[in-house]
This record gives C-alpha cells, structure tokens and sequence, in this order.
C-alpha cells in the first residue's frame, strides 16, 4: 500500500488544525477483522452479510479484500457497488463527524451483500474520540 496519505488536513475541511487532536487522548477507536461467509446469490439482496447503517463515529476506515460486496448509498437512495481498488482503502463519513460539520459531510449509509459465493474479509478501524467529546453542531470548526 501507499505510504502517503491524501486525506485533507482538517483545517481543510473547516475545522481547526488541532479539532481531531484535541479529542483523541483516549479515544475510542477500534479495529476488527471482519469475515463475512459466503453468501448464495439466490438470496437476492434482501439477505445482508450486514445490513444497512450508518457508523456512528467520527470515521471509519476500511480495507476490503477483492471479493467486493460493499455498497453504499447514493442521495437518490439508490445502492451502488464499491468495488475494491488495490492498494486503497475506503473511508466513511460516520454520524459525529457529519454533526459536527453542521451537515456539510454526510454520514455514509453502507451495507454488505456477499453474493460473490466466496468468503469475504474485511479489516475495519473506527475512529471515535475520547468519551467526553462534546456532540454538539460545529464542535471543532474554525471559529466556533
């Protein structure tokens, strides 16, 4: 993988230099590796591996492997495939950092259909922050 980043700074988003720092001294982040079975297409899309959600942190990053499933929702409401890319990594908006941005990042609805008759692994990180985080709209913009 890349060993360069090209996410934005977060003062690039709006948000002060320090806002994620300043809330991640003890954080709540987890990590998990995730093994989802495989999945008869005859099901139809109706049978999740997960059903649909949306994270409730401030970001969740992903590492898929090649067998795909994931999909995420469109402002239309429509489901599209996120195929996965070699040596990238997916990441989702989750509902504090959509909060906290007063609605300017949408929280990404997502969910898994393993309909690809293989098993499916997937390494996920969620980033929370330390527990006393204030929820409020516009914590850690510029100016606030």
């Amino acid at each position: 993988m890349p060993t360069t980043s090209c996410a934005p700074a977060p003062w690039v988003w709006g948000f002060a230099e320090n806002a994620f720092l300043e809330t991640a001294s003890q954080p709540l982040s987890r990590a998990s590796l995730t093994w989802y079975p495989p999945q008869p297409p005859n099901l139809g899309e109706d049978q999740f591996g997960v059903g649909p959600h949306t994270d409730f942190g401030v970001l969740t990053v992903l590492c898929q492997d090649a067998v795909g499933g994931l999909q995420v929702q469109d402002y239309n409401g429509d489901w599209v495939a996120a195929h996965p890319i070699p040596g990238t990594l997916v990441i989702n908006v989750g509902d504090l950092l959509a909060r906290w941005s007063n609605g300017r990042f949408r929280s990404t609805p997502h969910r898994v259909i393993n309909a690809s008759g293989r098993e499916r692994l997937s390494l996920v990180l969620a980033f929370d922050p330390d527990f006393d985080t204030p929820d409020r709209p516009g914590t850690g913009l510029r100016g606030r």
